[in-house]
C-alpha cells in the first residue's frame, strides 16, 4: 500500500510526466490468458503486447518505450522490443552513484559459525489472523511505541471480556518485526505472565553495539539474547528491559506479543549512519556495503541498506524506505532514496522537520496556478460579477470594519465592526475571507488546499495552504481595499444577549489593519472617539460581558 501510495502521488504530480496507460482494457493490448499459461506469465506476456503496441504508436514521434525488468525469462522473450534490466539501466547513469542504492537489495549474509540466531517467530497468515480475532483467541490494533523507550510498544484493543484495555508487549521478540503505527495482531500472554511498563528510559543507549555493520547479536543455547554488558561487568538497559527478574511483574498489566501484521505503516524516513560504523575498509571504497542507519523517529529500529555512498553519507541526513523484514534478520531491509545534506545545517533540519511530520512543502504545481483568476494581482471587485447587483452578496463597504491581528500579518482572514443602532442596541460584525469565490470544488487548487490543510508557520518561512496570491492578496481582508467575504451579523442589547442574527456573502472595505498592541493602545487612550476606536471599545466591553 505505501508503494501504492507514493506511485499515486508521482502521477498527481503532472510536472514529473508519469502515465498510466490501461493495456488491460485497450482493445489492442488485452490478451487472453493460454490453457497451459500461469498467471505470472500471462501478465509477463501481457506487458511484453504493451509495450509492443507503444512502440509501434509512438515512433512518429521519435520515442521508444524500454521494458525493464530482472525476470530473466521475460527478458529473452521479449526480443521484439527495446528491453534492459535495472542495474543496466541505470548504468546510462553512471554520473548519479546514488540511483543503483535505490534498488534496495541487502541479503541476509555475513554470519560467524557460531551465531545460533534462530530469528523471530513466523507471523501468522491473514486467513489464521482472522480466525483467531473471530474466535477471541486474538486482539488487533494500532502498535504504538513510546518515545522514550524504543523497546516498548503497547496496543488499545477489546480483550475477550469486552473491556478496552491497553495491551503491553515489550522487548524486540514480543514486537516481531511490527514498527510504530502497524495494525497487528497480539496474543495476550497469560495472567502470570503480565508486566508492568518499564521505568527505564532506552533513548541514547545502543543495546547491541557491533564492530561488523552486519553482525547480529548472539543467542545462547535457549534461543535468547546475549546479554550486553558495559567494561565494568554491569547490564546495559536494554539488558535489564529483556530480563523478567528485573521487571516488577505485580499488578501487570494485560501483556502480549505480536503474531501477524494486519497492516504495515511503513513510509519514508528521515536517517543518519549509525556512529557505530567505522569499517575503514568499506568506507575507502565504492564497494556496496551494507550498513545500519538510524532514524530521526526514535521509535523506529535500526535499518539496513545496501549503500555505495557509505563515506559520503557520513554526517549526512537522508530519506531511507522500508522493503521487507525478514524473520531471519534482527533489523528491517530498506534502501537509501536521497540525501538532504548535512546534518545541522538549518535548511536540512528543516526538510526533516517537515518530512517528518508529512507537511507538503512542494511549490504549487502549474496546474493548481491556473486555477487563480487570470487577472492576478490586478483583480479588483466587480458588483455584476461578484452577484452584488443581483443581491446574492450584500454590499457593507460602508461599515467601519477593521481587523486586529499579530504584527506582521498578511493572510488576514478577519475582520470585525460593532455601530450603536438607533434602539440602543449593537450591530456586531463578523466577516471571514470568503475564499470559496476563488477556489471552486473539485479543482485541482482545491484538491491541493484539502491535502494540506492548513497553513504552516516555521521560524523562517510560512508554508502556504493556497498560493499566495490568494493567502495574502485577494482572499486577505486587508485595509483599504474591497474584499469577499462571508458574515455574521448579530444584533446584541447591552447585556451581550442575541437578538437575532443574519448570515450572508458580503463584500467589505476594511478602515484599519491593526495590531494587537494598535487596538489597546486606541482603547487605553480616551482622546480618541473616531468610529473606528469606538468600535473597538463596544467590542471590548460587549466580549468582557460575554466571558463573565
Amino acid at each position: 500500500m505505501p508503494t501504492y501510495t507514493r506511485v499515486r502521488a508521482i502521477l498527481r504530480d503532472e510536472e514529473r510526466a508519469w502515465f498510466v496507460f490501461s493495456n488491460e482494457h485497450h482493445r489492442e493490448t488485452f490478451i487472453e490468458r493460454n490453457a497451459d499459461e500461469s498467471p505470472n506469465d500471462r501478465n509477463d506476456r501481457a506487458i511484453r503486447t504493451a509495450v509492443a503496441w507503444l512502440t509501434k504508436h509512438l515512433k512518429p514521434l521519435g520515442i521508444t518505450p524500454v521494458m525493464v525488468t530482472n525476470d530473466e525469462d521475460n527478458l529473452r522473450k521479449a526480443s521484439d522490443v527495446a528491453a534492459c534490466r535495472m542495474d543496466e539501466l541505470l548504468g546510462v547513469y553512471s554520473e548519479h552513484p546514488e540511483l543503483p542504492d535505490m534498488m534496495g537489495s541487502v541479503n541476509i549474509t555475513d554470519r560467524k559459525s557460531d551465531d545460533v540466531w534462530t530469528g523471530y517467530d513466523e507471523h501468522l497468515s491473514p486467513v489464521q489472523v482472522q480466525a483467531g480475532l473471530k474466535g477471541g483467541l486474538l486482539v488487533q490494533g494500532t502498535l504504538q511505541i513510546a518515545p522514550y523507550n524504543y523497546l516498548e510498544g503497547s496496543v488499545y484493543a477489546t480483550l475477550p471480556d469486552g473491556t478496552e484495555q491497553r495491551v503491553l508487549v515489550v522487548g524486540r521478540n514480543d514486537m516481531n518485526r511490527a514498527v510504530q503505527g502497524d495494525k497487528v495482531a497480539v496474543q495476550i500472554w497469560p495472567k502470570a505472565q503480565w508486566r508492568n511498563a518499564p521505568s527505564t528510559a532506552l533513548v541514547d543507549e545502543d543495546e547491541d553495539k557491533v564492530p561488523s555493520v552486519t553482525e547480529e547479536p548472539k543467542k545462547d543455547d535457549e534461543g535468547s539474547a546475549k546479554r550486553v554488558r558495559r567494561a565494568d561487568g554491569s547490564a546495559t538497559k536494554a539488558d535489564k528491559l529483556d530480563d523478567p527478574a528485573a521487571l516488577d511483574t505485580k499488578l501487570g498489566e494485560p501483556t502480549g506479543h505480536v503474531v501477524g501484521i494486519i497492516r504495515r505503516n511503513w513510509r519514508s524516513y528521515c536517517a543518519f549512519l549509525d556512529p557505530n560504523f567505522t569499517t575503514r575498509n568499506a568506507r575507502a571504497s565504492n564497494a556496496p556495503t551494507t550498513v545500519s542507519v538510524l532514524a530521526m523517529d526514535r521509535r523506529i529500529p535500526k535499518i539496513k541498506i545496501r549503500t555505495r555512498q557509505a563515506d559520503s553519507l557520513a554526517g549526512q541526513r537522508f530519506v531511507v524506505a522500508l522493503d521487507s523484514w525478514p524473520r531471519e534478520s534482527r533489523y528491517p531491509l530498506g534502501h537509501f532514496v536521497r540525501a538532504l545534506g548535512s546534518a545541522g545545517d538549518k535548511a536540512t533540519e528543516t526538510e526533516v522537520l517537515l518530512l517528518e511530520h508529512d507537511v507538503p512543502f512542494q511549490p504549487f504545481t502549474q496546474r493548481v496556478r491556473e486555477d487563480l483568476p487570470a487577472e492576478g494581482a490586478a483583480w479588483t471587485f466587480d458588483a455584476e460579477r461578484d452577484q452584488v447587483v443581483s443581491g446574492k452578496r450584500h454590499d457593507l463597504r460602508s461599515l467601519d470594519v477593521c481587523s486586529i491581528d499579530p504584527p506582521g500579518c498578511t493572510d488576514i482572514d478577519d475582520a470585525l465592526h460593532a455601530t450603536r443602532l438607533p434602539n440602543g442596541n449593537f450591530q456586531v460584525g463578523v466577516h471571514i475571507a470568503d475564499v470559496t469565490n476563488f477556489v471552486k470544488p473539485k479543482t485541482a487548487m482545491d484538491t491541493e488546499a484539502a491535502y494540506r490543510s492548513t497553513t504552516v508557520y516555521l521560524v523562517d518561512r510560512r508554508i502556504d495552504m493556497l498560493p499566495e496570491l490568494l493567502g495574502t492578496n485577494l482572499c486577505s481582508l486587508m485595509s483599504n481595499v474591497d474584499r469577499l467575504a462571508f458574515s455574521c451579523m448579530w444584533e446584541l442589547d447591552n447585556d451581550a444577549n442575541i437578538v437575532s442574527a443574519q448570515f450572508h456573502k458580503s463584500v467589505i472595505h476594511s478602515k484599519a489593519s491593526l495590531t494587537y498592541d494598535q487596538a489597546q493602545a486606541r482603547i487605553d487612550d480616551s482622546a480618541q472617539h473616531d468610529t473606528i476606536t469606538t468600535s473597538i471599545r463596544d467590542l471590548n466591553m460587549l466580549a468582557k460581558k460575554l466571558r463573565a
